[in-house]
């Protein structure tokens, strides 16, 4: 299960979100800015062995971490992201991270993506992109502000002359934060690591490591960019939210239902932080999202 190395993306575009405030890295516990320029992706020894640190391994299943190590041992790539700051709430990056079946629908329904995710119970997925790419996501871990993937799968298509097989680790850092105005925001970091499973492509992947690195972060921002919109659009315009999640027949239906109860309870929260005092439920309403 590997992103292509063409400059393609498989990640749907979305209407740019509005660029949020500067950051002050060096206050977020997840970077530390004395050692790395967090606006920039790093795929040193230093930046590796200090992610290799914090994955909580002997918290994990003892399967699990089998997993996750069987993938540390013998690394073909390994590359760390520039942090992402978006406007989200906690809430919202809670459910998308436990059900990102949602977000691959909605791009279905929106006709910007063939990308399918299944959800196939106890945190496992079965992803298939029409664009070569098939395997298992599951998440072996996650703690307050960590999510640990684990992947495998295979990938067919340029720049590797037969079908690759391999897996990897993703490991997805979060922290919240306000701006100047008191909106939510959260301060995204992902690391991963990826190997693959055969001797002669092992080479042909390293060779083309940056381009890969290159359309991995450009996935990362679209996604971000995606989640961002979503939750300016559940802040002031949920009902559009709510009437498009019946459309959503690839979640599971009580998912569905989460989803819109969500969408009705962040703007609540948003409007009285905005305005005070209890705001009545929108009724009607429409725009991009219930198209």
């Amino acid at each position: 299960m590997l992103p292509p190395a063409n400059g393609l993306t498989a990640i749907p575009p979305h209407v740019q979100p509005k660029k949020q405030p500067a950051t002050q890295f060096s206050q977020l516990t997840i970077v530390d800015s004395r050692t790395e320029d967090p606006k920039k992706p790093s795929a040193t020894a230093k930046t590796r062995d200090e992610i290799l640190r914090k994955v909580p391994l002997r918290q994990m299943s003892d399967v699990n971490r089998q997993k996750v190590q069987n993938v540390f041992t013998n690394i073909t790539m390994y590359r760390r992201l520039p942090v992402e700051v978006i406007l989200c709430d906690e809430d919202i990056y809670a459910f998308l991270t436990r059900h990102p079946d949602v977000i691959v629908n909605l791009w279905e329904v929106m006709q910007v993506s063939k990308m399918q995710l299944k959800d196939l119970g106890s945190d496992r997925f079965y992803l298939e992109d029409n664009a070569g790419t098939r395997g298992l996501v599951e998440c072996v871990h996650r703690t307050e502000n960590m999510i640990v993937l684990h992947f495998s799968g295979s990938y067919e298509g340029v720049p590797f002359p037969s079908k690759v097989s391999g897996q990897g680790v993703v490991i997805l850092q979060h922290e919240p934060m306000t701006d100047a105005q008191g909106q939510n925001l959260l301060a995204i970091r992902l690391d991963y690591f990826i190997q693959i499973q055969n001797g002669a492509v092992d080479l042909l992947a390293k060779t083309f490591q940056s381009p890969v690195g290159k359309v991995a972060d450009n996935n990362l921002s679209q996604i971000l960019g995606f989640i961002s919109s979503l939750t300016r659009t559940m802040y002031h315009n949920a009902e559009s939210v709510q009437q498009v999640s019946p459309r959503l027949t690839r979640v599971r239906p009580e998912i569905r239902q989460e989803f819109s109860d969500l969408a009705g309870a962040v703007s609540d929260r948003e409007q009285q932080r905005l305005f005070g005092g209890p705001i009545p439920v929108a009724v009607g309403g429409g725009g991009e999202w219930a198209r």
